[in-house]
């Protein structure tokens, strides 16, 4: 972006900060406008005087809010930034004075002893001025200035001892407050002209990026927060549905209770793995982290197939495994590495045939392990082998009455693929499917 038209953009992102600000300023500005009216009350003479004042106020930032309106209508301000600068230094110039009426013509009469309060008000409101007004400098000065120098130089030529202290400690604070927007000016200035600058270098692919970082994380605290949510109901629902299960009267009421928990479990596992697929998608290999190790791939299995007894033992289903090779184990991390087999041995469970076999063969090659898990089920339509990994596809022969939530097999993809690796299906001669996982080969086991 050439020199000029950063200026520009920058001058232009000043002001849209004072404009944007507007709306909640004239709020604070009635506000306080009405509160000084209330305090001030009884001590200001002619008594009318305050009234006129207020509403004098009201018309002012009714034309300020105009005025913000108008910018945001023109189409053209990048290119008339200083126009707009100084037709809002004068309508927050006029405000400035408007403040400086209490300090001035409108300052308390010594009887009331309200005199302290006016003071007050000028250095509470220059101090909200530095939060909201340091974006243009020009707006800032022409506001400090209109307000303070007038009521200082009141004080100071027309009032006793004390008045003109007074006048001196505004002076002072304006001149603080003076010397310190114009630092916070600055500073502000800077930074959104570095923000231009880095978007600038970043470029669009690298913004993209920092975009569907951001999506992702949101997206990732959106499905943990409502898995949390999700999980703690579920599991009143599915302990009181085994609770119904031991003391139902009769079968039919435990089909009842038997058909709650079975919606419940499923349920609770496609909640798992909407968080899972999320964690999966951003984890990421690293040495440091203290994860990666040598897993034996063969103690892992008999792990899960001994967790799994139960659902194994409920089919009549048969587990037995064939190596062949020199053992060797796997480099990477070990609970990964636990769910992606979990998951293609769930996979297995759940569409094989009751009363047949699952078979694990591990085949050690030079450079990666290939692991072959087969079941004897129902088979996978030829031009669905690749589909099935996709997130939330199942086979068109099981997605009627699997029960699955089509997550399993894409979340065991995206492990494999993160260790180096990959998972493919295919069909066997025995009617049902093979999934062939191939992995690194790490040292000797």
């Amino acid at each position: 972006m050439p020199a000029t038209d950063l200026d520009d953009a920058v001058a232009e992102e000043m002001l849209r900060m004072h404009v944007t600000s507007t709306p909640p300023i004239i709020v604070a500005t009635l506000a306080n406008a009405s509160l000084v009216c209330f305090l001030l009350r009884g001590g200001v003479e002619p008594a009318w005087a305050l009234n006129v004042w207020w509403c004098a106020f009201v018309l002012l930032m009714g034309v300020r809010h105009a005025a913000s309106k108008a910018w945001m209508r023109d189409a053209a301000r990048r290119q008339r930034n200083r126009l707009w600068e100084r037709r809002f230094a004068l309508i927050v110039g006029l405000g400035g004075v408007m403040w400086g009426l209490p300090g001035t013509l409108l300052y308390p009469t010594a009887e009331s002893g309200l005199q302290p309060i006016s003071a007050l008000v000028q250095m509470g409101v220059s101090a909200a001025a530095v939060m909201s007004l340091t974006s243009v400098q020009l707006i800032y000065r022409s506001f400090f200035l209109a307000m303070m120098v007038p009521s200082s130089a009141w004080l100071l030529t027309t009032g006793g001892h004390i008045e003109r202290l007074t006048a001196l400690a505004l002076g002072l604070f304006t001149l603080l407050l003076l010397v310190g927007g114009k630092r916070a000016g600055r500073s502000l200035e800077e930074g959104v002209r570095l923000r231009y600058q880095l978007a600038e270098a970043l470029g669009t692919a690298e913004v993209a990026r920092q975009t569907a970082e951001h999506a992702h994380a949101a997206k990732t605290t959106f499905l943990t927060n409502m898995s949390h949510e999700l999980r703690t109901p579920l599991h009143g629902i599915l302990s009181f549905a085994a609770m119904g299960l031991e003391r139902a009267p009769d079968s039919r009421m435990q089909q009842y209770f038997s058909r709650i928990r079975h919606s419940g479990e499923r349920l609770h596992r496609l909640i798992n793995d909407l968080l899972e697929v999320s964690h999966a998608s951003q984890a990421t290999l690293d040495a440091t982290a203290g994860e990666i190790r040598a897993v034996d791939l063969r103690s892992l299995l008999s792990s899960l197939v001994s967790r799994r007894q139960d659902q194994l033992d409920a089919r009549g289903l048969r587990v037995s495994t064939k190596t062949s090779g020199e053992p060797r184990s796997v480099s990477g991390m070990y609970l990964p590495l636990e769910r992606l087999f979990d998951h293609v041995l769930s996979n297995a469970i759940r569409y094989a045939r009751p009363d047949t076999e699952i078979r694990f063969d591990l085949h050690w090659k030079e450079t990666e392990l290939e692991v072959v898990v087969a079941d004897q089920g129902v088979g996978i339509p030829e031009g669905e082998l690749e589909s099935i990994f996709e997130q939330f596809t199942q086979s068109s022969r099981t997605r009627s009455n699997a029960g699955g939530t089509g997550l399993g097999l894409s979340i065991a993809r995206q492990i494999a693929r993160q260790h180096g690796g990959d998972i493919v299906a295919r069909n066997n001669s025995d009617g049902g499917a093979d999934f062939i996982v191939r992995l690194p080969c790490s040292v000797q086991a």
